[in-house]
């Protein structure tokens, strides 16, 4: 369900979900928790699924001659 939500959204939303997963995955120098890393690779690995099903005028980013 989630991948089918994602898919539906636009470049930036699935970017904000992409900026999240870097923002909660452990910086060099900390301890990385287990849970915290999977669930930042569960992130991406959502985000990259939904790639699939998206269509490409939502995969469009912002200046690349997209014109809709």
């Amino acid at each position: 369900m989630v991948v089918a939500l994602l898919a539906q959204t636009s470049s930036a939303q699935r970017g904000h979900v992409r900026d999240m997963a870097a923002y909660i995955t452990p910086r060099e120098g900390f301890t990385a928790h287990l849970l915290t890393t999977e669930a930042a690779a569960r992130m991406r690995h959502l985000i990259e699924r939904s790639d699939h099903f998206s269509s490409p005028a939502s995969r469009a980013t912002p200046g690349d001659g997209d014109t809709s």
